[in-house]
């Protein structure tokens, strides 16, 4: 799914506050794609990915959008992972 630029930056520009990490990993599992694959796709180490995922670092907005494209996500999904107010 591509996101316009108004629909997907009217969200935030980071997620990481609220990232629920488990639906993270159940999406990335479902797609069937590598952590090594996903991090080389966003131009990051494998490290600095992981950092993310478990919610130590943020994602930026661009990021977020490649993981959307790439893991087949829906806008709600997008929402459900990166800005679940009811994780913290």
């Amino acid at each position: 799914m591509v996101f316009s630029y108004r629909e997907f930056y009217s969200l935030h520009k980071k997620g990481g506050d609220y990232l629920n990490c488990p639906e993270l990993r159940a999406s990335i599992a479902r797609a069937g794609v590598s952590n090594r694959k996903l991090s080389e796709s966003l131009g990051i180490s494998e490290q600095a990915f992981y950092n993310k995922i478990q919610g130590a670092t943020e994602f930026k907005g661009s990021e977020i959008k490649k993981l959307a494209n790439i893991l087949c996500l829906s806008m709600m999904d997008v929402n459900n992972i990166f800005f679940d107010a009811t994780v913290n």
